[in-house]
């Protein structure tokens, strides 16, 4: 009797184990649906324009599903904001693992950051909600890094290795070149199947003539935008 009482025991005890993991699951799942309702709205309206019953609205759950999750929507844009970053900061590690430098590594960064633009709506938040930062009655993670100064880095680089014009005023040109390439996110920001490599892929060619680069297509074409693990948001939401 003894080995058939241990087994019960041990079914018995292991149930809410199960259950309790199922739950863990299911909240992670549903905190995962709520931040990407919430990036598409801050995406397509801005973080002012945006109201939790909006969010909620999606999904169409009560706002009581949002509440036990978040508590204010600067909760819901600064877990946004942090998840983005990471990724950033990890994007930018792939990239430097290919031991790319200069106008090589500019153009592979450049390239990954547009092309995980169709990954979901969360670079376009974080976009929406760092333009908005200075404006907001709340306080908002800062980036890791500017893109100005991760550009300058590579233009530097670039400078050393004698790749473009020793004339080249590497701030005005850094500013340039993220302008150029934050007006292509801009202006298809609500078309998330456009391919923003191919819509920015003249203006980069321009930027690159300017800093003296005698075949910018080709430049271009010989770097390629690297492959990113899955967006943490949506590996949630597939749980």
């Amino acid at each position: 009797m003894t080995p058939r009482t241990y087994r019960r025991v041990e079914t018995h005890s292991a149930r809410p184990t199960a259950a309790a993991s199922h739950r863990s699951v299911q909240a992670a799942r549903t905190r995962a649906e709520l931040l990407h309702a919430a990036a598409t709205a801050i995406g397509e309206r801005g973080y002012e324009a945006t109201s939790l019953a909006d969010i909620t609205a999606v999904l169409h759950k009560p706002k009581t599903a949002l509440r036990y999750h978040f508590d204010t929507k600067a909760d819901i844009a600064t877990a946004l904001l942090e998840t983005e970053f990471e990724r950033w900061e990890t994007m930018h590690e792939l990239v430097d693992d290919t031991n790319r430098t200069g106008l090589a590594g500019l153009i592979t960064m450049m390239r990954t950051f547009l092309a995980d633009h169709g990954t979901g709506p969360y670079q376009r938040a974080a976009i929406s909600l760092l333009l908005d930062a200075p404006v907001l009655d709340v306080t908002l993670p800062t980036p890791p890094f500017s893109a100005r100064q991760l550009v300058a880095e590579y233009l530097i680089e670039a400078l050393e290795d004698r790749e473009i014009d020793s004339a080249i005023e590497v701030q005005t040109a850094s500013e340039g070149i993220v302008d150029a390439t934050l007006g292509v996110v801009l202006r298809y920001r609500l078309e998330p199947m456009v391919d923003l490599e191919d819509k920015a892929e003249s203006i980069w060619s321009w930027s690159l003539m300017g800093l003296g680069v005698k075949r910018p297509h080709a430049l271009l074409e010989k770097y390629r935008a690297i492959a990113l693990p899955p967006h943490d948001i949506e590996t949630k939401r597939l749980l």
